[in-house]
């Protein structure tokens, strides 16, 4: 099946009003889509799918690259491209069709993945499914591919960070929170952070590399508590940086080296 019959078969189902955008348009060498928010249209050319299809298939980029690693894998070596002045910008949408195209891949039976359901955004991968079904696995070849690391190894690379939810987990477990601490006998209390605030850290201070955070069962937690205003800069742009920032405490701004009024935006690599 070529890619002009793939996308026919499934690009009124990725663009849906369930999804960030509602298809207008596929005829002819475009796709429109509008953007659910503000009805703004975007067109991306066929040819441009296309030639992503083809380097993903040969596997010079994946899936789950940085915006600015997609940009330079079609500019390298040159000093103007027509892929950068479609795409800048709209790296999520082509992603919703690859992600969707390799989905109708896995079901002609190239690759097995029946017993792992996903939804994949531009930085956040959730996977669910009965105990036993690969799902750890799964995870951990995405993210070896991701960051170029070899099978066999334990995954131990400080880009990473895994933590196993628990029913009584707090936003103090997660983002941080001072605790006494005792210096040559003297009784102090320091900000001691939790994974999301040391990765996100690591992730400002390191633009051009990817940093995950990998939250195990995550559905015996409670969110909520756990997440606190996180949970607000989880809805990401198109740049893939949180579209909506929120400040999240004076002692975590202050381990960023921030402004106490400071207000937090997840960047694009995190």
């Amino acid at each position: 099946m070529n890619l002009e019959t793939r996308l026919q078969s499934i690009v009124g189902s990725v663009f849906s009003p369930r999804s960030s955008y509602i298809l207008v348009d596929a005829d002819y060498d475009r796709i429109i889509v509008e953007r659910c928010d503000n009805q703004k249209k975007v067109m991306l050319p066929k040819s441009l799918i296309r030639e992503y299809w083809i380097a993903l298939e040969q596997g010079s980029i994946g899936l789950h690259q940085s915006p600015r690693a997609l940009r330079e894998r079609f500019t390298k070596d040159t000093q103007h491209s027509e892929w950068d002045n479609y795409t800048h910008g709209q790296e999520s949408i082509i992603r919703h069709l690859l992600i969707a195209l390799t989905g109708v891949q896995s079901s002609q039976g190239q690759h097995d993945s029946s017993s792992i359901s996903s939804e994949s955004f531009s930085q956040t991968l959730i996977i669910q499914g009965p105990p036993g079904t690969g799902k750890s696995y799964h995870l951990d070849q995405e993210v070896r591919s991701l960051l170029g690391l070899p099978d066999g190894l334990p995954l131990d690379d400080p880009r990473v960070e895994r933590i196993v939810g628990h029913p009584e987990m707090t936003s103090a477990d997660f983002l941080g929170s001072y605790r006494p601490t005792t210096t040559s006998g003297t009784l102090d209390y320091t900000f001691l952070p939790g994974p999301f605030a040391r990765l996100l850290k690591l992730a400002l201070s390191d633009p051009d590399s990817p940093y995950i955070l990998i939250i195990e069962e995550l559905n015996r937690t409670p969110a909520a508590a756990m997440f606190a205003e996180v949970f607000q800069l989880l809805d990401r742009d198109d740049e893939g940086y949180s579209q909506y920032p929120t400040c999240l405490g004076t002692d975590l701004n202050g381990y960023l080296d921030k402004e106490p009024s400071y207000k937090t935006r997840l960047p694009n690599n995190f």
